[in-house]
């Protein structure tokens, strides 16, 4: 927890998870549809919420630290095998 390794994978899987919260807040819309019975519409950048989806992202990335720093243990170094940092 005291590398700059770990860290670094740390901010890689935050960033990760940040994207699939970000996503996932965008899909919510489209596949159940909108509020109140409205139909689903395709994703449009003009009415996008970005504070929604900033708040999303952010809050993947520190479920993401936080559970890197409950769990330091060995990661995964790309090639299935795992290692300590």
């Amino acid at each position: 927890m005291f590398t700059t390794e770990f860290w670094r994978g740390a901010a890689e899987r935050a960033l990760k998870s940040g994207a699939q919260f970000a996503l996932l807040t965008l899909g919510v819309g489209v596949v159940a549809g909108g509020v109140d019975g409205e139909t689903a519409e395709v994703i449009n950048a003009f009415t996008i919420n970005f504070a929604t989806l900033g708040g999303a992202f952010l809050g993947g990335c520190l479920v993401s630290v936080l559970t890197s720093l409950a769990i330091p243990g060995p990661v995964p170094d790309g090639t299935g095998r795992r290692r300590n940092v």
